[in-house]
């Protein structure tokens, strides 16, 4: 039986002035470095202290439990491409937990119609875990994680399906008839892109993945923009303020309503949810649209989240990989330019730890606030967000909002 899926979950292709937007999947890296483990169901909502300890607990004992995951993955991103080719940036976005990719459209068509020939080519990636992904890969995914497999899989696209120059043809839906061989990848690693200039924009969790994959492949990338990451000192999740906020992240995934009995109570209900009230409403129109998907339940048709609770929480329980980016931060090549881009309050995982983090590499880097905003910057002021963007990135603009 082929690997290949036939369909994709969302197929799309549509122009959007001078740029054509298309969706792709690529064949996530096998094995993984996580072993697996069968995902814990939990029918009491009323213990949701307890289960979070329990996706915790297991993650500290999978080494010792997990068995190798030798599952088939697959991620899926979404296209931007102009028609009228130059010599533009490319940009990667790596989006936040539990956010569809497409909910970062709004901002990145402001971004593109703001500066056309600044911007090439925009891709939209995927965690296997997330929104169409997770849909590709459902009933394939452990009970535990590592993001550092997701830093591995973003790799993977970059270093072996990113084409060698950017064209406005079309690409293949599965995008594994165009990988680049072993070879071809290493000295693309060692070189970098000879007609590329790669802009890597990680939003929240996605921020760390990001941060680690601009630290281990330095020559692959021009700019880094991390959007209020998730990165944080060595055993900060382990006790008192740290824990409290990895604890409320996951009990929050957790208790969050992910199935409605049809689309209007879906869009009611997800309208009243507290994170999503300060949500432009184009940014929560794509929430509605690609968000949700239908099924079928025990009751008849029901309306869910692609993105389900279980996975949302089990991607939270990863206490390493921000700290080991916090440690690393430091050493990040100086060629490549660091952007922060902050919500009002500073920082989710609060302003002083932020303003640590921001020193730990002061060399080639700029910061600025985004007023009223909260940590969903880019779904909360999608025009602000790419005007921020375009500050950063140009070396020209000196209306910046440093910290």
């Amino acid at each position: 039986m082929s690997l290949t899926p036939t369909d994709l979950p969302s197929p799309r292709i549509e122009k959007y002035g001078r740029y054509t937007l298309s969706s792709h999947i690529i064949p996530a890296p096998c094995p993984r470095l996580t072993p697996h483990v069968d995902q814990p169901v939990f029918v009491d909502r009323t213990k949701a202290s307890q289960a979070v300890e329990t996706i915790i607990t297991g993650r500290r004992e999978i080494i010792k439990y997990g068995t190798p995951n030798t599952h088939r993955l697959w991620n899926c991103v979404n296209r931007y491409v102009s028609d009228r080719v130059g010599r533009g940036l490319t940009f990667v976005f790596v989006p936040g937990n539990g956010i569809p990719k497409e909910t970062y459209e709004p901002a990145v068509q402001h971004l593109i119609s703001a500066s056309p020939g600044l911007v090439d080519e925009v891709w939209m990636w995927e965690s296997v875990f997330q929104g169409d992904s997770g849909v590709m890969n459902a009933g394939k995914l452990s009970g535990a994680y590592n993001w550092e497999d997701d830093t591995r899989d973003l790799m993977e696209f970059v270093k072996h399906y990113l084409p060698r120059k950017i064209s406005r043809n079309p690409l293949p839906d599965d995008l594994s008839s165009i990988r680049l061989d072993e070879a071809e990848a290493v000295t693309r690693v060692r070189n970098g892109f000879s007609s590329r200039k790669i802009v890597l924009v990680g939003h929240s969790y996605g921020g760390c993945v990001s941060a680690l994959a601009a630290l281990q492949y330095p020559k692959l990338f021009h700019s880094l923009i991390l959007v209020d990451p998730i990165i944080v000192p060595p055993r900060h999740f382990d006790s008192g303020a740290g824990k409290k906020l990895m604890t409320s992240f996951m009990k929050g995934s957790l208790l969050q309503q992910s199935t409605w009995m049809n689309w209007v109570v879906a869009e009611e209900c997800l309208r009243q949810y507290r994170p999503y009230r300060s949500w432009d409403p184009a940014a929560f129109d794509r929430l509605i649209d690609y968000g949700l998907q239908e099924n079928e339940g025990r009751g008849g048709s029901q309306v869910q989240l692609k993105t389900s609770s279980i996975n949302a929480t089990v991607l939270y329980a990863d206490p390493i990989t921000p700290s080991t980016v916090y440690s690393l931060l430091h050493q990040l090549d100086a060629g490549i330019q660091l952007n922060w881009v902050l919500p009002e309050s500073g920082g989710i995982i609060g302003p002083s730890i932020t303003q640590k983090m921001i020193g730990l590499r002061s060399v080639n880097s700029k910061s600025m606030k985004i007023p009223g905003t909260s940590h969903f910057i880019p779904q909360d002021r999608p025009k602000d967000f790419a005007d921020a963007i375009l500050l950063l990135i140009d070396n020209r603009g000196h209306a910046m909002a440093r910290l």
